[in-house]
């Protein structure tokens, strides 16, 4: 099982000189939370897109993970950057936001999931900002940050577990649509269509805590709230993730 981080993005609105993913939550980075609750959960091999300080997230990683660079951050979005490592990634994977600090089970439940499957938070999805997702027969049918909040089943947590055909066809939709100059699109737009062949599992998530970083009060948030309650999850001992398979 791979991990593939997209963290190319510069995170302005959070008034940040540093990439989000690099962020002090209880004495580590973001990214260190997230590197642990993969290992937690199962994944061996951990890839990074970053772009924006991208020498200061190679530094802050471990050795052999590896770094991918979107020199173009500044022009596009998650479907570029995520593009990007289609040489490097294999057929099962956890795709996941670096700016989202979440409950390892979150992603142990997906990695154990037999084929594609997001996780969604059924309490969450009714702002404009939040990524909202629409799911017929427990499957994904649409998600877009521009659903209207009455139709939203929840908010997409920002991880997505992409399993055997569902990944080539992830990557062949998303080259063909930065072909076609979508490159600003969120990786939702591939996503999207990939739903419409595979089946995407939705997993509801409510009651676990994670949060997405966005804005100072995200920050303040998930420094007093969501980073204790995680704390409480047993630290069994730290697997290591590297780039080898």
């Amino acid at each position: 099982m791979d991990a593939l981080i997209l963290a190319a993005g510069s995170g302005r609105r959070l008034r940040h000189d540093r990439p989000k993913c690099l962020v002090d939550l209880g004495g580590k980075y973001l990214l260190d939370h997230q590197l642990y609750a993969l290992a937690w959960a199962g994944v061996d091999r951990v890839v990074v897109v970053a772009g924006y300080h991208c020498d200061e997230v190679r530094a802050a990683l471990p050795p052999g993970v590896t770094v991918i660079v979107n020199d173009d951050y500044a022009q596009t979005n998650s479907l570029y950057s995520f593009w990007l490592a289609r040489e490097e990634i294999g057929e099962e994977v956890l795709v996941l936001n670096s700016d989202v600090l979440f409950h390892p089970v979150i992603a142990r439940a997906l990695v154990r999931r037999p084929r594609s499957a997001l996780a969604y938070d059924s309490r969450s999805g009714r702002e404009e900002e939040e990524m909202k997702v629409i799911i017929r027969g427990g499957g994904l049918a649409v998600m877009s940050k521009t659903l209207a909040p009455d139709r939203s089943c929840g908010e997409n947590v920002g991880m997505i577990r992409l399993s055997g055909p569902a990944t080539e066809a992830a990557f062949d939709i998303a080259g063909r649509l930065v072909a076609a100059g979508r490159e600003r699109d969120w990786l939702a737009s591939a996503i999207n269509r990939v739903a419409l062949e595979h089946r995407v599992d939705c997993i509801d998530v409510a009651g676990l805590p994670w949060t997405e970083i966005d804005f100072p009060e995200d920050l303040a948030h998930a420094r007093a709230d969501v980073l204790p309650a995680i704390a409480k999850v047993p630290q069994p001992a730290r697997r290591v993730v590297s780039a080898a398979a």
